[in-house]
Parts: C-alpha cells; structure tokens; sequence
C-alpha cells in the first residue's frame, strides 16, 4: 500500500463520529420515556396489557430489593426465564439496580446453566415459578421469584432507585459458544449498548408512525433480541411478546393483531417462515423495516418479496456479540432495488462512532478487493470476556493504524474485502472455511450457488468424514416444488468446480432452529453414507453387476449397495476412483479410462458399459502384434 492508500482504507473505515447521549444510561432514557407516556401500552403478552407506569413501578420494586441484597454497580445477576412480561421486569430491575443482567435460557442444558451461574460467580439468580426448575438442584444461589406476587417484592418503593452504575459499568453479559466446548461470556458497557439504540444507522422506530413498536421472538440470550427489546421502549412504542416458539414464533394470534410494526428483528431462516403468512396487502403488509442479522443474507431469500410486490426496507446487520449487536449496516428496498442486489448484498458500512479494518494475517491493511479479516473498534467494542485473559489478549488486541496513536480493536475471525463502492462484502467465517481434497472451500459459497438455481428455498452445506476420514460435502435443502435432482446438479455443475459440489443430497421440510432463531446445523437429520445404499435399494441383476457391487463394497467400506446408488454419493471421490480402475482391471480384464468412471457412476450404467465393452472385445478378430525392442 502506498501511504495515500493506507489512509484512504482508514477513512473508508470510519463512521461518523458523534457525541449523543454519551452521559446517559439505557434505565434513565426509559424513565424519561415514563415521565411523557406513562398510560401508553408498553408490554404485551398473551392478553396481558402492561403500560410504561406498570412496568417502570414493577421494575422498580425489583431493583429495590436487589440493592437490599448487595446489587451494585457491576454485579453480576443470571435471570433464568422464559420470553415474558417477568423477563423485562427482571432485565429492567437488574439494570436499575446498577447491576449486569445475564441470560440464561431454561432451555439450556443443566451443565452450561451450571457453568454460567459458576463463572459469573452469581450469588442471586432472576427466575420464576415455572423457569426456576430448570435450575441445577445443587446450586446454592438464591433465587428470586418474580411475577407471583411475592410479598417481598410488592412491599418495595415504586419510585426510581438511586443507581450506582455509570455508563462506563456492565450493562449486561451474553455467553456465546466458545471453541473450547465451554462457552464464553461478553462483557458489555452501558456506553456501548446506549451507542447502538441510539445510533442514526441502527435506530429502527419511527416515532412519527402509529404503527407497534416491534415484536420479540428471539431468545434473550441472542444479542439480536436486545434491539425489539430496548428500541420501542425508548421511543414510547409497544413491544409485544411471542408466546410461540420454533418455526411456530410468527403464528402467535397477537402478531398480525399488532401489526404493522416499525420494524422486525429477524435471522435469514425466518425470512422462510414470513412468507408463509397471510397479509391483507391493502392495508400494507405487516412491517415497514426487516432488520436481518445472524447470518448471511442471500438475494434470493428475497424473491418472494420482489414477486409479491412487497416493498419492505432491509437492513442487513452485521456485528458479533463483541461489538453490541450490530456495527456495520447496508440497506435495500424489496422490489426497488431488486436487480441491483442479484450479485449479492454486501454487509455495508460503519454505523456511527464505529471503525472497521480489514487486516491479513499479519494485522496489515490489505487493497481494496482483497479478502482479510474483519476488525472492529470504536464504541460499541465489549470490555471483553468473563474470566478469560487468554481469550482478551487473543481477540481484543491494541493496534497502530497511525503513528502515536493507539487503536483497541476486536478481531471478529469473519472474512471479507472492500468493494469499490465503500461497501464491505462478508466473504465467510475462519472456520467455515474447509479443505476437499486440498482444496480450500466457503461452504457459504456453495450455499449461495445452490439458492441462486432458483430451485431451493433455504440451503446448507455441511462436511461430513467417511470412513477413510475423507470429507464429502453434504447439502440439506428445502425444495420449492419438489426436488429436481437432475437440474440442481447442472446448476452446481456449470457454476461450481467439481470439488466444491455436494455429494449427497437431503431433502427435508424446514430448517431446525436454534433458540437464537438461526439454522441449527447440529439438529440436520443424521447423515450416513451406507444408508444412501438402501435410497434406490435394488440389487444387482447381472453377473457384472454383482461383481461391481462387491468392488464397491470394498472400496466404500459400506455393506449394502444398490444398482442405482451414485458412487460419489456413496462416499466415492476422486482419489478413489484410481483404485476402482485398478480394482476393475483386475476383476474384469479392461482398462477402463478415468472419465468413463465420473460418466457412468452407477452400478448399473457401468455395468451396462462393461458388458458391452466386454462384447466388443470377445467379437473383434485376434491380431498379431508386432514387438518393437527399444
């Protein structure tokens, strides 16, 4: 780089710098909203209608008597509880307290829920009558029942508690997984989550509307969700609250009732389950804003949309947990900007007092174009993770873009390169990257490839060893209208190289979801090669075909084989087919060529080449040879 284009990649990098609301917290932002809308409808819940005095007063106890308990300024409080009225009363009253609130999903597993209460060295945890007996039964912290009416708690001031905590203090702690096997828990300040809601790229409510301020369905123990959670609410909106869960979370009867919403905070794979709803399109459809985020974004998860005529505002949200939700935004319309996202849509640029660097690996800027890791700093940067100094000096490193100047920066572990319009491109994850047959491959890249067919609504690559621990590609797919096995496999095979298409193919009816509404790779029906024996499960007719098949049987390491199973999806590849040509001359006498064996790949097309290469060479004339001595 010459210095010229050393500060042109940093400005490139930066947003725009601002000094708003630095001297406030999220609780004194939502008292403030108390004091002007007090009657206005703040939480809704199954039939329950909470306003902003109820809910302020509710929290308020709480928070009263978590002081009493020794809640201050940095304490951890776990809140163990399920989406609910209770769930925001608890996040608000830790808050008020001055305290961070962490959470814990009852859903979890009792060794992580165990592991969060240790590592957080927790001596209080939020819960309630129902969430609390998902708690480990050995556990000696006390808890803290909201929502039932508890005496203790109803005997507290309504009026605000003094706070302890500064904008500089925890705000909360999210645990994400970790490489490990344990997970890892962010550290997040006041300053860093107040710079996201109120930020002029990411503040989604429209105060001038009449519409609902957003719906809550993703878990609370997902980052995203902090964005439906906190925006409406300083804004004088509704939230409402899903009472479904799964790919059931739209189907709460309060959805379409409160709609449209200023806007929804989403993953792609609910994009899938949006299309299935009903909408009135007279009255406009059910939100003005989708707010994506979790995973990478495809434009044909939008052709519904374009096709539709639904003409939706998209904000694409890229951002880790590490750096408060979301810090790099792009935006698009549904049908306006159809056309122009068909080459993919790019993850955007810096919101406000945020800067972004993509760096090699030796944490040098690299060219416009150039693929690099994503590094953020700025604001909303985390104050890094829970007992983990190994882990902080790893990913939160301090750095020198410009001489004399110290820079904190995360480094996210994502991929991706500038494009020449200052937009940033999301190429994929560190460790999506995978080696077939020596070769590096983007699984995301062949996911792309696959929903761009047109053919597949959602898509997703995994790798999976055979038993030589040879990697085969492995696609799940949710067909549009049926699964077109022929023309899928063209598509993959004009547009991608031979290694990087899938070998086997899964149809299934819907993507699992996580609590965090992403796609739950490790839910996919369990996969095995042998088993794909049994898919076209006809056995061999023909004394070439059987000896084929106990070839196969040999080479796969599997004990069933069917005549119109394909050897790659078998778990056949390429260095093996060396050995079958070794394996057929030997058998049969006949040098079959390479090509003929990725032409013909079932047990009964070869068998059928065989046969009549074995006909021509018993009919042709036997010839002298003439030996030439060299």
């Amino acid at each position: 780089l010459t210095e010229a284009e050393h500060q042109q990649l940093i400005v490139n990098g930066l947003g725009r710098q601002t000094t708003y609301q630095k001297d406030k917290m999220l609780i004194h932002m939502f008292e403030e909203q108390v004091n002007k809308t007090p009657d206005n409808v703040a939480v809704v819940f199954n039939e329950g209608r909470f306003t902003y005095r109820q809910l302020n007063e509710s929290a308020n106890q709480l928070a009263h008597y978590l002081q009493s308990k020794g809640v201050t300024a940095d304490t951890l409080v776990p809140i163990c509880i399920d989406r609910s009225v209770e769930m925001i009363v608890g996040i608000l009253g830790i808050m008020k307290a001055g305290g961070a609130y962490v959470p814990i999903d009852p859903s979890y597993p009792q060794e992580r829920v165990q592991f969060i209460l240790g590592d957080t060295c927790a001596k209080l945890v939020i819960s309630d009558s129902v969430s609390k007996v998902h708690l480990p039964e050995q556990s000696v912290v006390e808890v803290i029942e909201v929502g039932g009416g508890q005496e203790y708690l109803q005997q507290q001031p309504t009026h605000n508690p003094a706070v302890t905590a500064t904008i500089q203090s925890l705000a909360y702690i999210i645990y994400t997984s970790g490489s490990t096997g344990q997970p890892k828990g962010v550290k997040v300040k006041h300053s860093s989550l107040v710079n996201y809601l109120v930020n002029s790229k990411t503040n989604y409510v429209d105060p001038s509307s009449n519409n609902t301020g957003s719906y809550i369905h993703l878990s609370f123990t997902f980052d995203a969700s902090i964005t439906a959670l906190f925006m409406p609410l300083l804004a004088g909106k509704s939230v409402v609250i899903s009472s479904t869960e799964g790919v059931n979370v739209f189907e709460d009867e309060n959805f379409l009732a409160y709609a449209p919403y200023d806007f929804l905070k989403v993953t792609p794979a609910h994009l899938e389950l949006l299309k299935c709803i009903e909408v009135n399109t007279e009255e406009g459809w059910i939100t003005n804003k989708l707010v994506v985020g979790g995973e990478a974004l495809y434009p044909s998860q939008f052709n519904h949309f374009y096709n539709q005529d639904i003409e939706v505002e998209v904000i694409n949200e890229y951002g880790p947990t590490e750096a408060t939700v979301g810090c790099i935004v792009f935006n698009f319309k549904t049908v306006r900007d159809y056309h122009q996202i068909q080459n993919g849509i790019p993850i955007g640029k810096p919101i406000d007092n945020t800067s972004i660097y993509i760096l090699d690996k030796a944490n040098n800027l690299v060219p416009k174009g150039a693929a690099g890791e994503i590094c953020i700093s700025g604001q909303g940067l985390a104050q890094g993770y829970v007992n983990r100094d190994d882990l902080n000096a790893e990913k939160f490193i301090e750095h020198s873009f410009v001489e004399g100047v110290t820079t904190r920066i995360y480094k996210t572990g994502d991929y991706g390169r500038w494009l020449t319009d200052g937009n940033i491109e999301y190429i994929g994850r560190q460790d999506d990257q995978v080696k077939i047959m020596g070769y590096r491959v983007e699984l995301g890249e062949i996911e792309n490839t696959i929903l761009q067919s047109g053919m597949i609504n959602q898509a997703i690559v995994i790798t999976k060893s055979d038993k030589e621990n040879n990697k085969r590609l492995i696609a799940y797919i949710v067909c549009k209208k049926g699964f077109d096995a022929y023309n899928i496999k063209e598509h993959c095979k004009v547009v991608l190289p031979k290694y990087m298409q899938p070998a086997s193919w899964v149809t299934i009816d819907h993507m699992p979801l996580t609590i965090s509404g992403k796609i739950d790779r490790k839910a996919l029906p369990a996969f095995d090669f042998a088993e794909m024996a049994t898919a076209n499960d006809v056995g061999p007719q023909t004394d070439t075909e059987i000896k084929l098949v106990n070839i196969w049987k040999e080479l796969l390491a599997i004990e069933k084989v069917g005549v119109n199973n394909s050897f790659f999806e078998l778990g056949g590849h390429s260095l093996m087919v060396m050995r079958m040509v070794s394996a057929i001359k030997k058998q049969f006498s006949l040098a079959v060529p390479i090509p003929v064996l990725f032409q013909f790949t079932t047990i009964k097309e070869l068998g059928e080449y065989l046969d009549w290469q074995l006909n021509t060479v018993a009919n042709e004339p036997s010839e002298t040879l003439e030996v030439i001595n060299l």
